[in-house]
Formats: C-alpha cells, sequence, structure tokens
C-alpha cells in the first residue's frame, strides 16, 4: 500500500516534532510531573502538528517503557511497546478519533459520549481526539460540556481546530488552550532536506525554499507540494522549473521585469512582460505572494542598505536586478505599488477571469505612478 510523503514521514517521537518548541516543553514536563490536564485544546493553521502531537501524547501517557531517560531526551514514546505498536496500527480501542467534519450531530456526539461510563480495556486512560471540533453543531457542543465539566480520572479529551473563534466560551474555560505557530520556512526546508535525502532524491537549495514560501507555515502542504514535485521529475533532481511548473507561477526574473518597467516608466519593457504573461495561465495568487516578497525587500532595502537578499533564493542576477530597482523607486511608489497591490488582491474574486485583472491591475498601477 502506498505512503504519501506526509504519512510515510509523520513524527514518531517528540524529538522529531518540527518547530512547536513550546508545545514540546510543555507536554514534555507535563508528562515527567505526571500533570495531564483531562481537556485539551489544540488551535493554529492546517498541517502544523496538531493530530501529529495528539497521537503522540496518546501514545506517551500509554506507554508501558516511558522512562526518565526518554523524557528527558525527548526521544519518547518508545514505538517498541504492545500499546504503543496498538495506537500506530489505529487497534489501540482505549483511543477514539472522531472528525467533527463528518460527524457533528447531537446524536453522533451523545453516542461517543455514552461510552465514556465504560473504564479502559488495555490502559491507564481512555482517550478521544476530536479534530474539527469548531465544525460541531450548538446542540453537540452542549452534550459535550456536561462530560468536560467532570469527567471522570480514566477519561483525556483532546479537541483540535483551525478556527478558535466558533468553539463556545464555557468549552474553551474548561480546557487548556494550546496554540500551534506555523513552520519558519527553515524548518520547512530542513525537513523537506533530511526526507528527500532518505529518499535518495536530488535537488536544489532554491526550489525547496520556495516550496517552503508558498506552503504557508504548513508542513503537510510542503509536502504535498513536494509530492507532486517528485512525480513531475521522475524522482530525478528537483529544481525551480518544476516547482514553477507545480505551483503555476511565471520566473521571477519576469516580475522584477514588470516591477523594473513601472519603476523606470518603460513602457515597451512593460508590454512585452504583459505579452509574455498573457500567452499562458498561472496562478496569479501564488505569483502575487512572489511580488509581496519583491516589494518586501525594496522596503527594506530603502530602511537598511545593508540589508542582505537571500542568496539561495535570488541568483545573483536577480540581486543585481532588485537592487538596481531599490535604487530608482521611491518609498513614494513603493507605498502606492503596496496599497494598489492589496486592494487588488481583495477584488481579484470579482474579476470573471482573473487574466483581465491581472492585466487592469499592472496598467493601472504603471500609470498611477508615472502620471
Amino acid at each position: 500500500m502506498y505512503d504519501n510523503l506526509y504519512t510515510k514521514w509523520r513524527p514518531n517521537t517528540f524529538n522529531d516534532i518540527i518547530g512547536q518548541k513550546n508545545i514540546v516543553k510543555y507536554f514534555k514536563n507535563a508528562i515527567f510531573f505526571k500533570k495531564i490536564h483531562h481537556s485539551y485544546i489544540f488551535t493554529g493553521y492546517n498541517g502544523i502538528g496538531k493530530t501529529t502531537i495528539a497521537r503522540l501524547l496518546v501514545k506517551s501517557i500509554n506507554c508501558i517503557n516511558i522512562n526518565e531517560l526518554l523524557i528527558k531526551s525527548n526521544n519518547f514514546p518508545c514505538n517498541t511497546c504492545e500499546n504503543c505498536i496498538l495506537i500506530n496500527e489505529n487497534k489501540f480501542y482505549d483511543y477514539i478519533e472522531i472528525d467533527a467534519a463528518i460527524k457533528n450531530s447531537i446524536d453522533d456526539i451523545k453516542l461517543l459520549l455514552e461510552n465514556i461510563i465504560y473504564y479502559p480495556i488495555k490502559s491507564k486512560y481512555k482517550i478521544y481526539l476530536i479534530d474539527e471540533i469548531h465544525i460541531l453543531s450548538k446542540q453537540g457542543f452542549s452534550a459535550l460540556l456536561k462530560s468536560l465539566e467532570e469527567p471522570p480520572n480514566y477519561i483525556k479529551f483532546i479537541l483540535a481546530t483551525n478556527d478558535i473563534k466558533k468553539i463556545p466560551e464555557n468549552i474553551l474555560s474548561r480546557c487548556i488552550v494550546l496554540n500551534f505557530e506555523k513552520i519558519s520556512i527553515c524548518d520547512i526546508v530542513k525537513r523537506l532536506v533530511f526526507i528527500l535525502d532518505n529518499e535518495n532524491i536530488k535537488y536544489t537549495k532554491k526550489s525547496l525554499y520556495n516550496i517552503s514560501i508558498f506552503s504557508n507555515g504548513s508542513i503537510r502542504n510542503s509536502l504535498n507540494i513536494l509530492e507532486q514535485c517528485i512525480l513531475i521529475s521522475n524522482n530525478n533532481t528537483i529544481n525551480i522549473d518544476i516547482v514553477n511548473k507545480i505551483l503555476n507561477i511565471c520566473d521571477i526574473n519576469l516580475l522584477l521585469d514588470i516591477i523594473n518597467s513601472i519603476v523606470i516608466n518603460n513602457i515597451c519593457l512593460f508590454n512585452k512582460c504583459i505579452n509574455y504573461i498573457n500567452k499562458y495561465t498561472f496562478n496569479y495568487n501564488n505569483i502575487f505572494i512572489n511580488i509581496i516578497n519583491i516589494l518586501h525587500i525594496l522596503f527594506m532595502l530603502k530602511i537598511d542598505k545593508n540589508y542582505i537578499i537571500n542568496p539561495i533564493l535570488y541568483s545573483e542576477n536577480d540581486i543585481k536586478k532588485i537592487l538596481y530597482i531599490s535604487n530608482n523607486a521611491s518609498i513614494k511608489n513603493l507605498n502606492l505599488f503596496i496599497k494598489y497591490l492589496f486592494k487588488y488582491n481583495k477584488y481579484i474574486n470579482y474579476y470573471f477571469n482573473e487574466k483581465i485583472g491581472f492585466n487592469l491591475f499592472f496598467i493601472r498601477i504603471f500609470y498611477i505612478i508615472n502620471n
């Protein structure tokens, strides 16, 4: 059976977790001092480790071989004892995982909670992980509240969400809320390097940095993009051209030419760039992410002339162009650029044709800045 990269390389110990240092430290101490709360809410963006850490917590508090040495090294749970193996194989009867996106009615929750009165079969605790908890109905939350108020000492709840604003206050007040952070670009790149080295697949650092930027802090998103790149490359070298194809974006050099043509008022270069873009259909949201990154660098160069541009993300020729644009662009024009960029991004969904909207934006910004 084929395992996708996210499943195949899911962390098996707290030592393998990417980012989330505060969360890892919290559970390391909670397990060491045996101070596990009865109810947790894990909140944060998709694909940043909420479910993974929940499963590691489940294994850790039921691990037969858990000891001080393992905990201090972060190399826990053991993954070799009977309980750990059963949890890894989804055969552990004292661990119940529910997706509230599918089972969110009052009847679903009542059926779930009716089993709380029964003691664990094999372990010290019976643990419920309810994912996408914010989708639960109002009646479902009311039923859950009764169990959260006075749970039996053998019951633990882990509630996971990416929209904590939808969870009622009376639920929040009965749980310890742990905020999961998005994963940094550097941490994502390190993880991708580790995986590709183990898979014996070649890559360029620039391609991995670009994958990380467009993953929006999600390790799962980055691995989904990486998996597509691997298949497109036929397991050969993953380079920036392959990443651009998957993300459906144009080369960074073209975007620099567009920005430069606007800054130096070169209508011929501007038309050449726009006409090239019109030949293809791109993911314009991803293109705008790249433009925002370039504008950020230009602003930073205005503030600090010694600002260092990442040589992995940008070639020597790209950096020369960026420095040239910075020398010719005024803060006023950069402010106008970013102002209308955000306006466009706000109204992009109203355009019946994204390509036309993209053209209109750049034509408009060209004449606003140069007149």
